[in-house]
């Protein structure tokens, strides 16, 4: 669980600096929190290479993507400490040409580690919510808005089993982590909903009532809710549905 989780979170991270790269210039927090969480994701999936036990597909995807993050991070880090243009041209061809497959390859990695039954449920959340943010980030047309519905809508599908599950079971006894979990899932699928409701309506009312940096700190509390859960997660057969 926890190396399924930091490979998912290394994927995410990188989707959440490139979704609010406003804010990661901006905003020192931001910046810093995706920064942070985008290295540590990338230094625990190389962990996937010195996990016991025969290296799976999934493993190895894991260990790719964590190896093309750090190169990513080592380009523009030696980009920005020097002004050759060589260095700069590199790094440009490395962040177009590289950054899809490291995400694709991390977020596949992770979620072939994980339950089955979980596969689903962060599968729906993760893409549906990235992909409601990268629509959201095009021309105000109806198709564009038709795309970020069904995107929200897909993540919501990620969200409302979590919910139902806490709403029948109680999280008293749980314990922190599936707390954790419960309340990313709770504050996504209010981000969700505030986002098919924009995407519904022509009303010029809502996106006042929600500032995008709101928006910008929702997606990554989301985020970092459960990857606290997930690292730190230790196999307790009596309650496996704290798997998440």
């Amino acid at each position: 669980m926890p190396a399924a989780t930091a490979s998912i979170a290394a994927a995410v991270a990188l989707l959440l600096a490139t979704l609010g790269v406003n804010y990661t210039r901006s905003h020192v927090g931001y910046a810093g929190l995706a920064a942070a969480t985008v290295a540590f994701g990338a230094a625990s999936a190389l962990a996937q290479l010195y996990r016991p036990g025969r290296v799976t597909v999934f493993r190895a995807l894991s260990a790719a993507g964590g190896v093309a993050l750090l190169m990513l991070g080592v380009l523009v880090a030696a980009s920005r400490v020097t002004s050759l243009d060589e260095v700069f041209t590199v790094t440009t061809l490395a962040t177009v040409y590289l950054t899809p497959p490291a995400v694709i390859a991390c977020l596949a990695g992770g979620l072939g580690q994980l339950p089955g039954r979980w596969v689903p449920r962060v599968g729906f959340s993760v893409v549906g919510a990235a992909a409601a943010g990268w629509f959201a980030l095009g021309p105000d047309t109806p198709p564009t808005r038709g795309l970020v519905l069904v995107s929200a809508l897909l993540a919501l599908l990620g969200c409302v089993p979590v919910l139902a599950g806490a709403r029948d079971r109680g999280v008293r006894d749980h314990g922190w982590r599936w707390t954790a979990v419960t309340a990313a899932a709770g504050i996504l699928a209010a981000t969700m909903v505030y986002a098919v409701v924009l995407a519904a309506t022509p009303i010029t009312w809502w996106p006042a009532q929600a500032p995008s940096i709101v928006l910008a700190w929702a997606y990554i509390i989301a985020a970092a809710l459960p990857v606290a859960a997930g690292v730190t997660y230790r196999d307790r057969p009596a309650h496996p549905e704290m798997t998440g």
